[in-house]
C-alpha cells in the first residue's frame, strides 16, 4: 500500500469541512486609496455582478491582451465599509473570469506585494528576432522603380489643398481644452473614390494590363497607384484591405526618390514575434490572410507611389488591395515652420552629457488619432533577463490606448543635436522603427496611470539605451529629469524634484490622485504637447519611475507641476509581461509551484504564520479553496 505524504494527509483533512480559521489580510489604511473614476460601461457590469459601486470601489482598472488577442478588463475592487481589495477580470465577451478562466487565456492574478527592486539600464543590440517588415528582393524593387520611371503607373489621384488656417484654429482649440495632449500634425484626406488592385474583373481570357496590371520584361507584374497631396510635407497611405501570396512585394515611395522605398508589413503577429503563420487560399495559393485598416510608414514627400509587384509565377487574381484615403502631414519636425514652436525655456539635451546614454532610449511616436497624425514621446524599458533584448516601449494610454493604435505607430529614434549647440537632424534622415507595435497592457489616467506598455514588431536601431527601472517609491524633494520630444521638436530635457504641493491654479488641489501619479515641480526646462508619455527618471541612477500624463507646467507658468503615472502602481499589471512575474500559487516566491508552497497555506491555517500570499485567489480570507488551489497546482507541476 502507497502511504502518502503527511502533508498531502493533512489536506484531506482540511478539504473534509472541516471549520476553518478565516484569516484575512487588509490594505494599509486603504480610506486613502485613491478612487478610480469608470464610465458607464464598467460600473453597469459591475452592477451586474454583484458589486455596485454605491458599495464597492475600484481603485485601479486597467486592460491586457490575453494569450489569444483578446482584452481582459482587470479591476481592482474593495468594499467601502472596509476589507481587504481583491481582483475582478472581465473577458471580452463580458463574462466574469475565474482563476480557470485566466489561466486558459495565459495569465494568473496579480501579485502586489512586491518588494522594492531595481534593474539597471542595457545597451540593446537591437530586437534579436526577425523584423516584421523584411529587406524585400531586389528584383521586387527594381520592377517597382521601372514600373514608375517607365511612366506605366496605374492610377493617379491629385487631391485639392489643404485649408491651413482652418486646421491650426482646430489645433488651438484643442491645445487649449488639453494643455498637455499629443501634438497633431497630420490630417485626414478621403480619396475621391478608392483605389483598387483585385481579381481580374474582365475575365480569365483578358490579360492582366486589363486590371491595371503592367508586366514587364522581367515577367514581374506590378500594380501601382500615385497620390497627390499639394503642400503635404510627407504622406501616410491607409490600406482599406490588403490580401497577396507571401511571393507579393509592395512599396511606399516618393517617385522622385525611387531609391528610398520603404516596404511596409500589412502582417501584424498575433504574438507579437514578427514570424507570422502562413494560410492556405482558393486555388492552392499560398498566402496571408486579408489584413483590414492599417497605415503605411510616412513617406515625406508631396507626392507618393504605391507600388504591388508580382513574380512571375504569381497572378494579378490572387491580389486584393484596397486605398481609400491618406494622412497629409502638415507640420514638420524641428525644420520647417510651425503654428507655435517649443518655449524657450527647453533645455537641449545635447548639452547634458550625464544625460547622454538615456537620452538614446527615448523616441518620438508618429501614431493615428481620431483627428489625424499625433506625436507623443516614449521610452525603451529593460525587462527581468538581462541576457534579452525584447523591445518593450511604455508610454501614455492617451497617446497609443488600443491595439489598433499600436498597429500603426512609428518611432523616431536619435531625433536630437548631435552636440550642444549644434543643428538639429532631418527626420527624414533619423532611424525610424515602423511595422507597429503589439499592445500589451494599459489604463488610463481616470482609472489608472495612464500607461500603455508595447513591444515594438520591428527591430529598434543597434545600441540604443532600455532604460533601468524601479518599483519602489522615491521620497519627496528627490531629484528628478525628464527627456522629451515638446511639440514634435528634437530632444530636450527638463530637471526639477518630486513635490506634493499642488497646482496654484486649482488652489493647491493636485490635477491627478497622489496615489497613483508622481507630482514634479520643474527648475529647469519644463514639458509641452508632445511631451505626453516621456520617462520619468531618478536624477542619481536614472532609472525610470513613470510617464508623463500632463500637467500646467510651461515656461510661462514655471510654477504649475506635472503628472507622471507611477510605475510602482503600474509594475504589478506588467510584471508578468517583463519577467518579473511571481505565479498566485508561488507562494513562498521561490520560483517554483512545490510542497513547500502547500505547506506555508497549512501553517497559516494552522495558525502558525502568517503570510498574505496564503490567499492566492485574493479573496480577503486564507481557507479551503487557497489550499485546494494549490494542491491543484503542485499536481499540475508534478
Amino acid at each position: 500500500m502507497r502511504i502518502l505524504p503527511g502533508w498531502f494527509l493533512l489536506v484531506a483533512v482540511l478539504l473534509s469541512g472541516a471549520a476553518q480559521p478565516r484569516v484575512a489580510y487588509g490594505q494599509e489604511d486603504c480610506d486613502s486609496c485613491g478612487e478610480a473614476t469608470l464610465d458607464a460601461v464598467d460600473e453597469n457590469w459591475l452592477t451586474d455582478i454583484g458589486y455596485p459601486t454605491e458599495i464597492f470601489r475600484v481603485l485601479l482598472r486597467w486592460e491586457e491582451v490575453a494569450n489569444d488577442g483578446s482584452l481582459v478588463c482587470g479591476f481592482r475592487v474593495a468594499a467601502r465599509e472596509g476589507g481587504a481589495p481583491f481582483e475582478l477580470y472581465r473577458g471580452a465577451s463580458g463574462a466574469l473570469l475565474d482563476l480557470e478562466d485566466l489561466a486558459a487565456l495565459g495569465m494568473s492574478p496579480k501579485t502586489w506585494d512586491f518588494a522594492p527592486l531595481e534593474w539597471p539600464p542595457e545597451i540593446g543590440p537591437g530586437f534579436l528576432l526577425p523584423p516584421a517588415a523584411s529587406a524585400g528582393t531586389s528584383a521586387g524593387k527594381s520592377a517597382a522603380r521601372k514600373a514608375v520611371q517607365s511612366g506605366r503607373v496605374a492610377e493617379r489621384v491629385a487631391l485639392p489643398p489643404v485649408n491651413l488656417d482652418a486646421v491650426r484654429r482646430e489645433d488651438a482649440a484643442a491645445e487649449a481644452a488639453t494643455p498637455k495632449g499629443p501634438v497633431r500634425f497630420g490630417v485626414f484626406r478621403d480619396l475621391p473614390a478608392p483605389l483598387r488592385a483585385g481579381e481580374n474583373r474582365q475575365g480569365p481570357e483578358e490579360s492582366a494590363e486589363a486590371d491595371n496590371w503592367t508586366r514587364l520584361a522581367g515577367s514581374e507584374s506590378v500594380w501601382s497607384a500615385e497620390i497627390v497631396s499639394p503642400g503635404a510635407i510627407g504622406i501616410r497611405v491607409h490600406v482599406a484591405e490588403f490580401e497577396a501570396p507571401l511571393s507579393a512585394r509592395w512599396y511606399v515611395f516618393d517617385p522622385d526618390d525611387p531609391e528610398g522605398l520603404l516596404e511596409p508589413s500589412p502582417y501584424p503577429s498575433p504574438a507579437g514575434r514578427g514570424d507570422g503563420e502562413t494560410f492556405g487560399r482558393s486555388g492552392g495559393a499560398v498566402g496571408r490572410p486579408a489584413t483590414t485598416g492599417f497605415w503605411t510608414p510616412t513617406c515625406f514627400s508631396d507626392r507618393v507611389v504605391v507600388a504591388c509587384v508580382l513574380p512571375p509565377e504569381a497572378s494579378p487574381d490572387s491580389v486584393s488591395l484596397e486605398i481609400d484615403r491618406i494622412i497629409h502631414v502638415y507640420k514638420g519636425f524641428s525644420e520647417l515652420p510651425w503654428s507655435k514652436a517649443a518655449g524657450s525655456c527647453n533645455l537641449d539635451v545635447a548639452c547634458y552629457g550625464d544625460w547622454a546614454n538615456v537620452a538614446l532610449g527615448v523616441g518620438g511616436i508618429g501614431t493615428i488619432g481620431s483627428s489625424g497624425s499625433l506625436w507623443c514621446t516614449g521610452s525603451l524599458i529593460v525587462d527581468g533577463d538581462p541576457t534579452t533584448h525584447t523591445p518593450f516601449f511604455m508610454t501614455a494610454n492617451h497617446c497609443v490606448g488600443s491595439t489598433a493604435a499600436a498597429n500603426n505607430i512609428e518611432v523616431y529614434w536619435l531625433y536630437q543635436n548631435p552636440a550642444c549647440g549644434g543643428a538639429a537632424p532631418d527626420p527624414k534622415a533619423v532611424p525610424r522603427t515602423t511595422g507597429g507595435a503589439d499592445y500589451l497592457a494599459g489604463g488610463p489616467a481616470s482609472s489608472g496611470t495612464d500607461f500603455a506598455l508595447l513591444r515594438l514588431r520591428s527591430a529598434p536601431p543597434g545600441g540604443l539605451i532600455y532604460l533601468g527601472l524601479t518599483n519602489a517609491v522615491p521620497p519627496l524633494g528627490t531629484g528628478l529629469t525628464c527627456v522629451h520630444h515638446p511639440r514634435g521638436e528634437f530632444k530636450r530635457i527638463s530637471f526639477g524634484a518630486l513635490t506634493n504641493s499642488g497646482s496654484p491654479s486649482l488652489g493647491g488641489a493636485p490635477m491627478q490622485s497622489p496615489e497613483r501619479f508622481h507630482e514634479s515641480l520643474w527648475s529647469l526646462g519644463t514639458t509641452e504637447p508632445g511631451s505626453s508619455g516621456s520617462p520619468l527618471l531618478l536624477n542619481g541612477r536614472q532609472v525610470f519611475i513613470g510617464q508623463l500624463w500632463g500637467g500646467g507646467a510651461s515656461c510661462s507658468e514655471p510654477m504649475e507641476p506635472d503628472y507622471y503615472g507611477r510605475f510602482d502602481v503600474t509594475f504589478p499589471l506588467v510584471a508578468g509581461h517583463l519577467g518579473a512575474a511571481i505565479s498566485a500559487f508561488d507562494v513562498n516566491a521561490s520560483g517554483t509551484v512545490n510542497a513547500a508552497d502547500l505547506q506555508v497555506v497549512i501553517n497559516v491555517l494552522l495558525g502558525k504564520a502568517s503570510t498574505p500570499a496564503a490567499d492566492v485567489d485574493r479573496s480577503g480570507v486564507v481557507d479551503a479553496r487557497d489550499l485546494q488551489l494549490v494542491v491543484i497546482a503542485v499536481l499540475r507541476e508534478r
